[in-house]
Order: C-alpha cells, then sequence, then structure tokens
C-alpha cells in the first residue's frame, strides 16, 4: 500500500473558509486591552457564510464559529498555526447577530506544554460567550504584542 497524502476534507475546508471571512470582518487590528491581554473588534455581515442554516429567517452566530473567533485571532496575532487541544469551559450567554459589533478579548498563559487561553466575546456591552480553551503552539510567543 502506498503513502496517500491526507486531503483535507469537505469540513475542514469549509472551517478555513469560514476561518477567513472572519478575520476579513476584522473592524479593528489586535490591540493590548485591560489584564495584560489583547482584544479585536470584528462585525459579521448578513452574508457571513457561518450563518448558513443557522437560522434562515432569525440568524446567530452559531457557537461553533463563536470558537473559531477566538481561534483565528489568537493565531492571527500569534502569526503562527495552533491546534485546539481541548475545550474546558465554554458558556453562550447571548446570541449573537449579523452586524453585531463583536469584541473579542483574550488572556494567553503558558501551562504544561500548551496554551490556556481564556475569551469572551462581548455584544452589546453584555458578554455573550466565555471560553477556556487549550491550545499547541509555542508558549514562548504566547506574550508578544
Amino acid at each position: 500500500m502506498q503513502n496517500q497524502a491526507i486531503q483535507p476534507n469537505v469540513s475542514d475546508r469549509h472551517n478555513l473558509r469560514v476561518r477567513e471571512e472572519i478575520l476579513a470582518a476584522a473592524i479593528s487590528d489586535t490591540r493590548p486591552c485591560e489584564g495584560g491581554g489583547f482584544e479585536r473588534t470584528f462585525q459579521l455581515p448578513p452574508s457571513f457564510s457561518g450563518f448558513d442554516g443557522h437560522f434562515p429567517t432569525d440568524p446567530i452566530v452559531p457557537g461553533v464559529v463563536q470558537l473559531l473567533m477566538v481561534h483565528a485571532s489568537v493565531a492571527d496575532h500569534m502569526q503562527q498555526p495552533l491546534t485546539l487541544v481541548r475545550a474546558k469551559s465554554v458558556k453562550f450567554l447571548d446570541m449573537i447577530r449579523p452586524d453585531d459589533s463583536i469584541r473579542v478579548a483574550w488572556t494567553l498563559q503558558p501551562k504544561d506544554g500548551q496554551l490556556r487561553c481564556k475569551a469572551t466575546l462581548t455584544v452589546r456591552q453584555t458578554v455573550a460567550a466565555s471560553l477556556t480553551l487549550l491550545f499547541t503552539g509555542q508558549t514562548e510567543a504566547c506574550h508578544a504584542s
């Protein structure tokens, strides 16, 4: 049997497209914020593919897209690929709708060779989601500005 290159599946290609759309929807650069962390603001247009089927007459940002917003923000800021190892805590507290201004704020801390990311997504001055995620990546780069 010959070794074959692993081709990305449809889901991988879709996630890559959604990630690119998320980064294109940034309305601010990443900047330092209170508590030693960073923040970036996004505004997802009604045409954003992450709204597809969720829900056609009353679209909201799916939880997986909110998680991907954090992942994409952190990886883009650090300028390195990161792999999500574990979602330790994920709480969705309010709905995020098309054209909402979404503030993604995060802190990073090295932990046992991984990066611990504590993040919030805020809309309309309300925390819409709170996440604690573990990534693999270069821990020495976690305090980059």
